[in-house]
């Protein structure tokens, strides 16, 4: 699944977060996409570092991409973005991140468990 902006959940995603530090320093973290309430994804974090059990996260955020989806990517007034087949989302490297702020990656999986 593609998170985006207009992205309709309809249960719990493991999803990727990605936060840059003031020194520079890139972290990624899984964390479980719970619900979406008031256009914001409601995230259950277990990153001890970071006190915040949930994070809300604006849907209409920008989303982490590499280096290499950027420049695939249309540039116009000078913010990368996507927009394909009713997908939208604003796009972010670590070049144009800001620190101490969290951002999720595009990709979700969604975890089903069957009987053998």
């Amino acid at each position: 699944m593609i998170l985006h902006k207009n992205f309709k959940f309809s249960r719990p995603l493991t999803v990727t977060g990605a936060y840059l530090y003031p020194n520079g320093e890139i972290v990624f973290h899984q964390m479980t996409l719970d619900r979406v309430k008031k256009r914001n994804y409601v995230l259950q974090n277990t990153m001890m570092s970071i006190d915040a059990p949930l994070l809300r996260i604006k849907r209409e955020n920008p989303y982490y991409v590499t280096d290499r989806h950027i420049s695939m990517t249309s540039i116009g007034f000078g913010k990368p973005s996507y927009n394909v087949d009713g997908i939208s989302m604003d796009l972010v490297n670590k070049d144009i991140m800001e620190t101490n702020w969290w951002y999720l990656l595009p990709q979700a999986y969604a975890l089903t468990l069957s009987l053998v």
